[in-house]
């Protein structure tokens, strides 16, 4: 059974730095001491067959075995060259053989040079380098890339919600929590415990722990059956514990559940410490997915009034909308087309206005779609063939102007530069227009132009030079 929400896309205006570099260092180590391993591993396989230690252990190994081991000495040194719990059941009988120490000795020398025996989490034998080491090993191609998926699929969303410190810190810290509870369950192991799950897992508690019980879409699959389905984030918590718990009683022995479980609850605790205690999580983000579906049933009972040729239920829809949802981009473009039949209203030159007013809002700003609705406003309504009231305001314009050069719309921005100076405008928010037309013809390489407009900011403002 498969559960990942679906619910927000990657935003690569803001990429997911931390996830990314975490990705990066996780398959730098694998290529790095892949083949490395499989050398020394084979190294130690000849020791133990040359110094024929079997001849020696055989016994030995049959009465540590908790199931009974197989009968040919070939699949017996398999097991035995990869086991470090039986280096302990085997201390006390060394000491009576000289040279059985001395070769295992060596065995174990060259044995403890595969990356993943030396540096991965032994419960029976913990040390606390490991604990972090061990998140960065991997023993397959498929274990890798699983781990790297999910890895990318929680860390986009709750490193743009939480930023690049608090998810670091829910990543690792989830991580070492996962740790510890499978030493905790697990201590008279001896098997190496490796790979990012326990980390991953902790991103996964953290993420439905940041989204609480707002609904957030899920793609499900079961056997042959998926799809999709919508639910409060934290309801999905336990599913996943009972999950791991289903796996730890009736699964595969090699998969560290309680490593999983670990790090599900210390990344649903340290989401929710995030959330109730630094109270500084991207909400805004958080609701995109809804508050994208919501516009777009609201655009579509527009879009139908529209085609009906009921243009006053239209614009009375849009307006109740825009007043709850004033940075709604779709309802925006809908509400001005159905305004702009009638560019003698004042309502329609007091609603590009209110458009216009979105470049002074950084929250705004932030939006998708919402530079597109400011370009694309100011362009129509200074082509139009009537007057202007809406662009009455120097400071706006300023500010608009600002956003455009800041934004490489440079020739709208030039343009508003040029109306205002045409005009004889001495605000300071000038002065701020001017300098970042400058910069943004500099790196247009239009450097003819960026001087003309640093010679009328020293003109003009020759303290803001």
């Amino acid at each position: 059974m498969l559960i990942i929400p679906v619910e927000n896309k990657p935003d690569w205006r803001h990429p997911p730095v931390v996830t990314l570099l975490v990705i990066l260092i996780n398959v730098w180590v694998y290529v790095a001491f892949a083949a490395a391993d499989e050398e020394a591993l084979a190294g130690a396989f000849h020791s133990y067959v040359a110094n024929q230690l079997i001849v020696r252990e055989a016994e030995h190994f049959r009465d540590y075995a908790d199931s009974e081991p197989p009968e040919s000495y070939e699949a017996m040194i398999q097991l035995i060259v990869v086991d470090r719990g039986f280096d302990a059941y085997l201390a006390p009988h060394l000491a009576e053989d000289r040279r059985w120490r001395e070769a295992r000795a060596d065995f174990v020398n060259k044995r403890d040079q595969v990356t993943w025996i030396r540096w991965g989490l032994v419960p029976g034998d913990a040390r606390w380098l490991t604990y972090l080491t061990s998140m960065f090993l991997h023993g397959g191609v498929d274990h890798l890339l699983g781990n790297m998926a999910f890895l990318f699929v929680f860390g986009f969303a709750l490193e743009r919600a939480l930023g690049m410190l608090k998810y670091s810190a829910c990543y690792f810290l989830g991580g070492l929590a996962g740790g510890a509870l499978h030493v905790l369950v697990q201590a008279g192991s001896f098997v190496p415990t490796i790979g990012a799950s326990g980390a991953v897992s902790a991103l996964m508690g953290g993420y439905l722990a940041v989204y609480q019980l707002r609904k957030i879409r899920f793609f499900y699959s079961v056997l042959v059956y998926f799809g999709e389905f919508r639910a409060p984030a934290l309801i999905i918590l336990p599913a996943w514990i009972l999950k791991e718990v289903y796996g730890y009683v009736y699964g595969d022995e090699g998969i560290a559940y309680w490593d999983h479980i670990g790090g599900l609850l210390g990344g649903a605790l340290l989401g929710a410490l995030a959330v109730r205690v630094s109270n500084q999580v991207d909400t805004d983000y958080l609701e995109t997915s809804h508050r994208e579906e919501d516009s777009r049933i609201h655009i579509e009972r527009l879009e139908g009034l529209i085609d009906d040729f009921k243009f006053d239920q239209a614009r009375a829809l849009a307006a109740r909308r825009l007043s709850e949802h004033p940075m709604d981009v779709g309802t925006w473009e809908k509400y001005l087309h159905v305004l702009s039949a009638n560019k003698d209203d004042p309502e329609y030159h007091r609603a590009i206005k209110q458009v216009l007013r979105l470049c002074t809002n950084q929250q705004a700003l932030r939006r998708s779609g919402v530079g597109r609705l400011l370009a694309s406003t100011y362009r129509e309504y200074v082509a139009g063939k009537h007057p202007q009231p809406a662009l009455r305001d120097p400071r706006l314009l300023c500010a608009l102007g600002k956003q455009f050069a800041q934004t490489q719309q440079l020739d709208i921005a030039g343009q508003i530069a040029n109306s205002l100076l045409k005009a004889q405008r001495r605000e300071p928010e000038l002065a701020q227009l001017l300098s970042a037309l400058c910069a943004g013809l500099s790196i247009a390489g239009s450097g003819q132009l960026a001087r003309h407009y640093r010679a009328e900011l020293a003109a003009r403002f020759p303290d803001a030079v």
